[in-house]
């Protein structure tokens, strides 16, 4: 195990084969690696975004993040009832919502996704979706009618690349799949899925194969269904702990917000546990129940630590 600064003067954290523990004094930076690890693994921290506040840049529990294929991060500020777009080195540049009841207002908005031309808000409290486009102007809502009974309380959506849409109904306990005009096509992982019942789904996550993750938080689970919400299997129900966020990049790295553990974990796309990160405290590398995880290009990792009210960035490396 070794420290150094990196390029840029984040800390780097290197780690060889087995099971490795390293810990920087004062720091608070925490790194595990699976004694399965078959190649080394670096993580570098690479800054912090935000504190708690409730000015611009500053959040109260952000809830979920995004990025977009510019590389702008989309940030759910729960506690603000407002959704922040900043670049990627954290200065911000726009803002929506604001606590309320009426199209564009919010109510605890607990997860956004971000397509690089649209955005889409889970309003929970609001049982709805609402659709900006890539500035956070306005742009709809789902459902239409007000009256419609279409999600309990929305507690995470995603997109597939066909533009579908996939609402976890965390009251509900089951994945809304809409189509691409906003209608309902099927619902899964209720009642009736047996191993695929999920309980108290928040964060999903669609692949680049189609499949869809969901951050099953009751089964201390990532549950992985097909496109169509047939029930396929299943990563790590021994390894997490209430896991609120997920998500998945282009080789099929699964990076998963283990909440109840205060860290994050990387899979690989066969469910094999690469490495896990961090600890409960306030430090560098340290979290308070991060409850959301985005990855951007280049191996680089956002954070949503929401218990300390601060997005966290690093980039994680093979040797």
């Amino acid at each position: 195990m070794r420290f150094r600064r990196a390029a840029g003067g984040g800390w780097r954290v290197a780690g060889g084969y087995g099971a490795i523990v390293g810990l920087m004094a004062g720091l608070g930076l925490l790194f595990f690696a699976s004694p399965s690890v078959a190649q080394e693994y670096t993580v570098t921290f690479h800054g912090v975004i935000g504190r708690e506040g409730v000015g611009f840049g500053e959040f109260l529990n952000p809830a979920g993040i995004s990025l977009d294929p510019a590389g702008n991060l989309y940030v759910a500020d729960s506690g603000n009832h407002r959704i922040q777009r900043l670049t990627q080195p954290g200065e911000y540049m726009t803002i929506f919502g604001g606590f309320g009841f009426d199209r564009q207002q919010l109510n605890q908005p607990m997860a956004v996704v971000a397509t690089g031309l649209d955005v889409y808000v889970a309003d929970m409290q609001n049982r709805r979706i609402q659709r900006l486009d890539r500035l956070l102007n306005f742009l709809g809502v789902l459902p239409e009618d007000p009256e419609a009974s279409l999600f309990g309380f929305p507690r995470g959506v995603a997109i597939s690349k066909v533009g579908e849409i996939y609402v976890a109904d965390t009251e509900n306990e089951e994945i809304v799949k809409l189509n691409t005009s906003g209608q309902l096509e099927v619902r899964f992982g209720g009642f009736s899925y047996e191993q695929g019942r999920l309980r108290r789904p928040a964060n999903i996550a669609v692949g680049p194969a189609g499949k869809v993750y969901v951050a099953d938080t009751g089964n201390h689970r990532i549950a992985i269904f097909d496109a169509f919400g047939g029930y396929l299997t299943e990563i790590s129900s021994d390894t997490l702990k209430a896991p609120e966020g997920v998500d998945v990049d282009d080789s099929g790295l699964v990076y998963v917000a283990d909440t109840g553990n205060h860290r994050f974990t990387v899979f690989s796309k066969e469910g094999t546990l690469l490495l896990s990160f961090g600890a409960q405290g306030v430090g560098i590398g340290s979290f308070s129940e991060p409850r959301d995880i985005s990855v951007g290009p280049a191996g680089k990792i956002y954070v949503a630590d929401t218990g300390n009210h601060r997005i966290q960035m690093f980039r994680m490396e093979k040797k």
